[in-house]
């Protein structure tokens, strides 16, 4: 069995989830206890589970889905240019590629990434230059293709690396790569996981956690002032951002953001270093 291995000398200032005002009144919960969905961090915040109205999770459904339309053109020194679009479009499950100026093929593709190949029609002595996503990718001259200095067209939730450009002598394939970009927009905070002592620890040889079981019930704040850490310094008025993977805490400017975290509605009311005990509130 786990025995008591220190004394402080003074009381604590609190334990992470505790209330800092907990009396009748002072804190707001959500209409009914969730059930933790998964194991659970006292002292974090929560996102709505698998029942979005009875079942908290840390993690966050991130929706990481969306389009990006790069212009594609064969431009031959005389004549009509070859134009059109491909698209690439993200269903939050794989990445995929369409294409209205000639053929694509996929090769492979996950929710994050894809490969292919593109092959436009554009005729025999072809001669000219052919663009993408703005970006001049290769020139063709007396049927040899020299590639371009800047291979890389960006959009707004994706890049295309092209990695080669051939003229077959009849058509321009060109060979790329997608990497999906896009963090997405996570679901919004349920609340954050108060300290009560009611949560089950079965385990009588285990030290004292932080960590509530799944399938436990949780009590979920959604107004008060809590004590907490984060993982950044923390200075008051910053704003509280929590993250998408974990439900753990971050602090920065309002309006700003944390990479993997979500803003939520709750401020610094007490400053700390780095995973020193913090107060935060949205009272």
């Amino acid at each position: 069995m786990a025995l008591q291995s220190y004394v402080n000398k003074d009381y604590a200032l609190g334990v992470p989830g505790d209330m800092v005002n907990p009396g009748e009144g002072q804190n707001v919960f959500t209409p009914v206890n969730p059930i933790a969905d998964g194991d659970v961090n006292v002292g974090s915040f929560v996102f709505p589970g698998a029942d979005p109205y009875t079942m908290a999770s840390n993690s966050a459904t991130v929706d990481t889905s969306g389009s990006d339309t790069y212009a594609v053109a064969a431009t031959p020194s005389s004549g009509d240019p070859v134009t059109g679009n491909v698209t690439v479009a993200n269903d939050g499950l794989d990445v995929s590629l369409q294409s209205t100026v000639g053929a694509i093929n996929k090769t492979d593709s996950t929710n994050t990434s894809a490969n292919g190949t593109l092959t436009i029609p554009v005729g025999a002595d072809f001669e000219g230059t052919v663009t993408l996503g703005g970006k001049t990718i290769a020139t063709v001259t007396s049927g040899s293709v020299s590639p371009g200095s800047d291979l890389t067209a960006t959009g707004t939730n994706s890049t295309v690396t092209v990695s080669k450009t051939e003229y077959s002598g009849t058509d321009i394939v060109i060979t790329f790569s997608v990497a999906w970009t896009a963090q997405g927009t996570g679901t919004a905070v349920m609340g954050f996981v108060v300290r009560v002592q009611m949560y089950p620890n079965y385990l009588l040889n285990s030290p004292g956690t932080l960590t509530v079981p799944s399938g436990s019930a949780l009590s979920v704040a959604v107004r008060g002032d809590f004590y907490a850490i984060s993982k950044t310094e923390a200075t008051i008025g910053q704003k509280v951002f929590a993250s998408t993977t974990d439900g753990s805490i971050s602090t920065g400017a309002a309006s700003g953001s944390v990479p993997g975290s979500v803003e939520t509605d709750f401020t610094v009311k007490r400053g700390g270093a780095a995973g020193e005990l913090i107060v935060i509130g949205n009272q």
